[in-house]
């Protein structure tokens, strides 16, 4: 083979282009400190350094995730902590109150310092960390707690915060609750009823009312929920739509439908929510409201249906609705229809109606109560033709037209004999019964119009008689007998039931204090109750407190693996890309050396020619 002096050039430059190439390789690796730069360099590597600098990435997005976390969590703890100090405080003050030698002056001090806890708290629970307030769940950037009515004399608090937990990922696919909602934090739980009706949800109301037994008729119109009036036809509505209806009028109350179809009403502030009948009774037809089922105590029973036919005297019932009572005179009920007038007119907010069995009577709320029970009466309700007012203590005898003589009164199988003989005032006959009868009280009714004999005794009848010539019970209306059990005629003494969550909260535990001491006079059976609430939401604290502490220590733990691992992705990620630099350094003489062997013996080769000089 002939070599040419063309090919021999061409060779020596492939070769110094080589060299060239070695050396500025090994410059650039001993400047830049990694073994390559490009895919091409190492392609086993590069993918390899890919890798890891995905996981240190994902690291790093992870302790990111918990620091901002555990700020949260942090903050939540220290403001769980101060409102821990402000309950300590308040039952120190319950206990002081329940000291029955305690002035005026004094309780009114303490019920002002309980009333500034409250707002204390309300504004711990609306704390927040540069423009985000911890306990709203997600409605991060809205107040969570406003107070209903003047924030000074509030009524209670509504939550404006959601129920979500604000979730933060903290490994891969592990995920972790960076905070406790104001309802977890403050509520152990939220009022919330129930219906017993279960219905299809998105079919019209009333064929599906009409058609269960016994038969329901709900009429259209309108009912309240928190005083919001909401407009409903059962005949062109379904369950569905009555919630929608309720979710965009209450803002203080939100609905929904269970998967088996009842609906349920919650409360989102720290008071129970307000059902009540308007024109429309739907929520009553769902069975909402407190209500007493009668037993049965006939057949075919109507409004007209007489209660001699049902062997029922006409006596008394005494209603208790929450905490107020009603106390009903059946006396002069002839029929069920009587039963129904009587109720309608003492005011209670209850219906009378006969069962859709026709066997019985049931006795429902009109509106959200916290009990409802029904008792026996032993009680004559004194009645006269005379003006409201016409009655009292003052009046005297001989202005009603009043003989005195001798008044019996029967209780509890004891006849008394009382001399009026010497009474000149109505007041005179009102303290002889009540000093000289054992179990009896008088009273002037309400109306001022006559006075009404109530025993304690349900054991035998009570009535009162007039003897020796005496008109005073005749005058006065009292001259009766009352001996029936209307509750157990009626089949109504069981309290009636609804399906419903109490309310249970630091607020309203808190307003119920307040209350208690504003009255002017301390219970301490009632201050009892409320320190065993109080002592409730004490232990609600310590709970989230303790929750919140769980998550921190879990979140430091998690950081503390995560600094780990990074520290060995690092060495991993140093011994995959860094140039060892003495090597390198080595390499890059050697490399140095050869292509300045190579350069001369090149310039020797390649001599000037003629050509050269020529061009």
């Amino acid at each position: 083979m002939r070599i040419t002096n063309n090919m021999i050039s061409q060779g020596v430059l492939d070769n110094l282009q080589r060299n060239f190439g070695f050396v500025s390789t090994l410059e650039e690796v001993l400047s830049s400190g990694r073994q390559f730069r490009f895919p091409e360099d190492n392609p086993i590597a590069y993918v390899e350094s890919l890798n890891l600098r995905q996981e240190l990435n994902e690291n790093r997005r992870f302790v990111r995730n918990i620091n901002i976390g555990e700020t949260n969590l942090q903050l939540s703890e220290t403001t769980l902590g101060l409102v821990n100090d402000r309950l300590q405080r308040v039952r120190t003050l319950a206990l002081q109150a329940a000291n029955s030698s305690l002035s005026t002056e004094a309780i009114e001090g303490i019920s002002l310092e309980i009333n500034q806890a409250f707002q204390d708290i309300v504004q711990l629970a609306n704390s927040n960390f540069e423009g985000r307030y911890i306990f709203g769940g997600d409605k991060t950037l809205r107040t969570p707690f406003e107070f209903i009515g003047d924030s000074e004399v509030a009524e209670g608090v509504v939550y404006r915060g959601d129920f979500g937990p604000r979730l933060s990922e903290i490994s891969q696919n592990e995920f972790l609750a960076m905070n406790l909602t104001g309802i977890e934090s403050f509520f152990t739980s939220l009022n919330e009823i129930t219906s017993s009706v279960a219905v299809t949800p998105d079919v019209l109301l009333a064929p599906q009312l009409a058609g269960v037994d016994p038969p329901l008729a709900a009429a259209a119109g309108t009912f309240t929920v928190d005083g919001v009036s909401i407009a409903f036809d059962p005949a062109t509505d379904t369950l569905a739509s009555l919630r929608d209806a309720i979710n965009r009028s209450v803002t203080t109350a939100d609905a929904r439908v269970t998967s088996d179809g009842r609906l349920v009403i919650r409360s989102l502030t720290s008071n129970d929510v307000e059902l009540a009948n308007g024109t429309s009774n739907i929520l009553e037809t769902l069975d909402m409201f407190h209500r007493i089922e009668g037993g049965a105590i006939g057949a075919g029973i109507t409004p007209a249906t007489t209660l001699a036919a049902l062997g029922i005297t006409g006596d008394a019932l005494s209603i208790s609705v929450g905490e107020d009572v009603y106390q009903i005179d059946l006396a002069g009920a002839v029929d069920v229809q009587g039963v129904i007038d009587a109720v309608a007119a003492s005011g209670a907010p209850i219906e009378v109606f006969v069962n859709g069995a026709g066997t019985g009577l049931t006795f429902s709320a009109t509106e959200s109560v916290d009990s409802l029970e029904i008792t026996s009466l032993r009680k004559i309700f004194g009645s006269t033709a005379f003006a409201p007012g016409a009655i009292g203590l003052g009046t005297t005898l001989a202005s009603l037209g009043i003989t005195t003589g001798t008044l019996d009164i029967s209780n509890d199988g004891v006849v008394t004999s009382i001399d009026l003989s010497g009474a000149a005032t109505v007041g005179d006959v009102i303290e002889a019964i009540n000093t000289q009868v054992n179990g009896v009280t008088a009273t002037i009714n309400a109306d001022g119009t006559s006075i009404d004999l109530e025993s304690a005794s349900f054991t035998a009848s009570l009535s009162a008689a007039d003897a020796g010539g005496a008109n005073i019970a005749a005058v006065l209306g009292f001259a009766q007998t009352r001996s029936s059990d209307n509750a157990a005629d009626f089949d109504v003494a069981t309290p009636g039931e609804v399906d419903e969550v109490a309310s249970e909260n630091v607020f309203l535990t808190l307003m119920r204090l307040r209350t208690a001491l504003e009255s002017g006079t301390v219970n301490s059976e009632t201050l009892s109750s409320i320190i065993t609430e109080i002592d409730r939401d004490l232990g609600r604290v310590l709970t989230n407190r303790s929750t919140v502490g769980a998550r921190i220590n879990r979140l430091e733990s998690t950081r503390d693996r995560f600094d780990a691992f990074s520290i060995y992705l690092t060495q991993l990620l140093s011994e995959n890309e860094d140039a060892d630099l003495a090597e390198t350094a080595t390499a890059l003489a050697t490399q140095q050396a050869v292509l300045e062997a190579a350069l001369n013996a090149g310039a020797r080769m390649l001599q000037p020619s003629l050509l050269d000089f020529l061009t």
